[in-house]
Parts: structure tokens; sequence; C-alpha cells
């Protein structure tokens, strides 16, 4: 089976449920919005252990002529959310 990307867990990096990280080796999934929680450390944190391999997000090749309603991961397209992601050259990561 090919290796699949993952993102690392960083605590300045913003989530949204269904993003998944990995954390010493464990991948998680977000099930809320939430920034510096550390997975797995939280009894009924945001963070649940996700037990499905996560594939990243694609990028789209093109923007689309109207992006006022399109939402990606949870992610609306121009949001400041989705600025700040595209500014770290990173993308949200989905469990699927």
């Amino acid at each position: 089976m090919p290796s699949i990307s993952r993102a690392i867990w960083s605590n300045t990096q913003i989530y949204t449920q269904g993003n998944c990280v990995t954390y010493q080796r464990i991948t998680y999934q977000a099930k809320w919005w939430m920034q510096g929680n550390v997975p797995g450390t939280e009894q009924c944190g945001p963070w649940e252990v996700s037990t499905v391999t996560p594939t990243p997000t694609p990028t789209p090749a093109s923007e689309p002529a109207s992006n006022q309603d399109q939402v990606s991961n949870g992610v609306r397209s121009g949001s400041p959310l989705d600025i700040a992601l595209r500014y770290a050259g990173r993308s949200p990561m989905r469990c699927k």
C-alpha cells in the first residue's frame, strides 16, 4: 500500500470538523473547530482517534468564476481561514 501524506498537528493551526492530523503516530479527526488543543489529551475534547486513513484535499486547478458560495471541507473559499491556510501552504485534510 502506498504511503499517504498526513498533516502533522500544529498548535498554531486552526482545524475544523473533519480535519485529520497525525500526532505521536496516531491519526486524529477533529470533531469541531479548534486551535491549540493537543490531540489525545482531553477525555471529551475536540479530537477523536480516526479509524480511517486520511487523504489530502485536492487543490483545484483554477479558481471558479464565482466562489461566493464555494465550501470545501467546511472552509468557505475566500474566507479568512481559507486565505490563512493557502498563505501557509497548507490544505485541510479530510478523513475518508
